[in-house]
């Protein structure tokens, strides 16, 4: 194992989002005090770095060790890390666009999939605590407009919502409820961000191409504890980082249901650099299949 330097400083607020590329001069002067340093002066500490467990340092820039983070502490793998990094960035664009994927965790019980909605809670746009257990009026008119619905033990959950909730065209439909006088009508607009964690997948197949599904397991050798205040120090720059994407980029030439709910996932991976985009796409591809196979028609 090549040891690390000891870190000297930690990532400072205006650090740049996408990585930790310093200017030609930065990286000259640093070249020319470390061919000054000597071996000793290289690996002080005996060349290992002295373990922090209450606040980590941001090794390569704020989106990178925030995906670090949260394989550490859930057990996900790359991949998944950065899909919900990228998930929670796009949900600030929620005013600005038109259809937004459901992020759907599954998992044994004990792997994190509580724990991943509590780093949502703290990452994303609006975000509103929601019992999947609730009467199905109580759960329903939870689901506000424009929020990030974190959705607990949503096994029960009714599905049409969902379908509902992925697109704006869709989320506005008609209810009754009751008053003094009898029975009244209202109009609830469900539209918004959608983070749940299910034991069982869903039943109708229609939503196969509305979400993005992440899978946690046990993690040999346990996870680091969960503590918002690793989280939180992320949250403002998530915030910026989303005002700075572009959310036509990412769409697929072909346009399809599939490709509208990768998209805005894509366009924050395209302001990033590209380098998610593969897996991305072959997840994209293998549920296009998942929907041929269910016999679903994919509108053009």
């Amino acid at each position: 194992m090549i040891p690390r330097k000891p870190d000297t400083q930690e990532t400072k607020p205006d650090q740049p989002l996408w990585g930790s590329q310093a200017s030609p001069m930065e990286s000259n002067t640093t070249s020319n005090q470390e061919e000054k340093m000597t071996n000793a002066e290289r690996t002080g500490n005996g060349g290992f770095d002295q373990p922090n467990e209450d606040r980590p340092t941001p090794p390569e820039g704020p989106v990178d060790s925030l995906v670090q983070l949260i394989q550490s502490t859930t057990g996900l793998d790359g991949n998944d890390s950065r899909t919900v990094v990228y998930f929670a960035i796009a949900t600030h664009a929620l005013p600005n666009l038109e259809k937004f994927p459901l992020l759907a965790i599954y998992g044994p019980a004990g792997t994190g999939k509580s724990t991943l909605l509590k780093i949502l809670g703290l990452l994303a746009y609006k975000p509103v605590e929601i019992d999947g257990k609730a009467t199905k009026a109580v759960l329903r008119d939870e689901l506000r407009a424009e929020t990030t619905a974190l959705i607990d033990e949503a096994d029960g959950i009714f599905e049409e919502w969902m379908v509902n909730r992925y697109d704006k065209d869709l989320a506005k439909f008609g209810v009754n409820r009751a008053n003094q006088g009898g029975w009244s009508k209202d109009t609830i607009n469900l539209f918004g961000a959608t983070a749940l964690h299910r034991r069982t997948p869903f039943r109708d197949p229609a939503i196969l191409g509305r979400s993005l599904t992440v899978s946690t397991r046990p993690k040999e050798g346990g996870v680091r504890p969960f503590k918002a205040a690793h989280f939180q120090q992320y949250t403002d720059e998530i915030k910026a980082l989303a005002q700075k994407v572009n959310w036509g980029v990412g769409d697929d030439q072909n346009t399809d249901r599939t490709a509208d709910t990768w998209a805005p996932l894509l366009a924050v991976d395209a302001f990033l650099g590209g380098g998610w985009a593969p897996f991305a796409r072959q997840q994209l591809e293998r549920a296009r299949a998942n929907l041929r196979l269910g016999h679903e028609e994919e509108p053009t």
